[in-house]
């Protein structure tokens, strides 16, 4: 299959800033059809903030978005997810795996499609230079995702010291008795 991306335009609709991508898809047998893709137009800055990526650096995060619209199950099993699942961008064991995985992955997408993202006369190069890309903005998006990443740090920390109902009460029962035991008097020595 090979996706070659004929038209960009970006939309607003609701309050929602987006870019609407319209593509030329053509099968391996020579059939083609035409699909539209929609993106938020700060999908770029998100990816910025998730992945570390240098905001300087849009043609990696442009390859990025758009070969994210087709990934496979495949793609996501062999490496970390966007989002949950396991280990996934929340749980990767740091930010630079998560990194070199997914721009991989995307890469892998780029390769078996076809698809160009960097020719100059690519109609996507409105969304490598007309994306947003707000420092301040992407600073806050990274420490969004920075709570996201500790608050399912935390989630499977406590996923992984109870494991059934049985340990869940005996750990009760054992923090119960430490508590009584450090609030309880202990007699003075020497008389």
């Amino acid at each position: 299959m090979k996706i070659a991306h004929r038209a960009v335009e970006r939309r607003a609709q609701s309050g929602q800033d987006f870019w609407q991508i319209t593509m030329t898809i053509t099968a391996d047998d020579g059939t083609s059809s035409e699909s539209v893709c929609l993106m938020p137009s700060d999908t770029m800055e998100w990816r910025a903030a998730e992945y570390g990526i240098d905001p300087a650096d849009t043609a990696t995060l442009a390859d990025i978005v758009l070969a994210e619209p087709f990934l496979t199950a495949d793609d996501w099993s062999a490496g970390t997810h966007l989002y949950g699942g396991s280990p996934g961008l929340t749980r990767a064991p740091d930010i630079d795996t998560a990194r070199a995985d997914h721009i991989a992955r995307c890469a892998q997408v780029k390769w078996r499609h076809r698809m160009s993202t960097r020719v100059k006369t690519n109609p996507v190069v409105r969304v490598r230079d007309e994306s947003p890309l707000h420092p301040d903005v992407i600073s806050i998006k990274a420490g969004l995702v920075a709570g996201q990443r500790a608050h399912h740090a935390e989630q499977d920390l406590r996923a992984a010291t109870v494991t059934s109902e049985d340990d869940r009460v005996s750990g009760w029962k054992r923090r119960a008795e430490e508590l009584r035991q450090a609030r309880t008097p202990r007699p003075k020595r020497g008389g």
